[in-house]
């Protein structure tokens, strides 16, 4: 069986579904816009690349990173903190 709504509740639904969709689209609208920003952004900077070097920038990157490499963190130097033991 299916519940009864009056008038005004589904008018209030139907004014959330509104409200809700146009926010959807809106932030949609925005990633989008990035998305795309940042797309051309990046064809532009291929674009500047000498003829020469443009064959090499566009190859995929096949070496690992080393797993022994020691990555800088956002935080301030601790003192006395000796980085080799965490190599050992």
């Amino acid at each position: 069986m299916r519940p009864e709504f009056s008038d005004e509740e589904l008018a209030f639904q139907r004014d959330i579904e509104k409200r809700y969709r146009t926010n959807v689209r809106r932030i949609h609208n925005h990633e989008s816009a990035q998305l795309q920003t940042k797309l051309s952004l990046m064809r532009e900077a291929f674009d500047a690349i000498p003829l020469e070097l443009r064959h090499a920038a566009l190859q995929d990157e096949t070496m690992r990173m080393p797993l022994d490499r020691w990555i800088m963190e956002n935080t301030p130097p601790v003192k006395d903190y000796d980085h080799d033991c965490m190599n050992s």
